[in-house]
């Protein structure tokens, strides 16, 4: 008995700090970072992922021009070069099939609503 008249105590104070916190949202984590490339670091990425492209298409590899086009598209949106990563993601869509959904095809979709 005399162990739960020392740890009562300790439980009760305990809750009430945590209805304190019910309403409170918890704090963004401090270790976020956003990486802010040059427009011409994502024009140099844009140029590899052309011809990672062209690559790709030389050996008929599909995923690879897939993953290319979305790189490319990604680059140029992030440039707000809207019409161009539109062009680009249109090569994308022939290569997008919507019965076999993958990651490619989730990155194609979430590139599409931004364009």
């Amino acid at each position: 008995m005399k162990i739960f008249r020392c740890i009562l105590p300790v439980f009760i104070f305990s809750l009430t700090f945590l209805v304190d916190l019910w309403g409170e949202t918890p704090p963004a984590p401090k270790d976020t970072a956003v990486v802010v490339l040059s427009p011409a670091q994502l024009r140099k990425i844009a140029e590899r992922a052309s011809s990672d492209f062209m690559e790709a298409q030389r050996k008929n590899n599909h995923k690879a021009m897939l993953t290319a086009l979305l790189n490319e598209a990604e680059a140029w949106l992030e440039m707000n070069a809207v019409q161009q990563a539109d062009k680009v993601l249109g090569k994308a869509s022939g290569m997008v099939h919507e019965n076999e959904m993958n990651t490619l095809a989730g990155k194609f979709y979430l590139l599409k609503t931004k364009a």
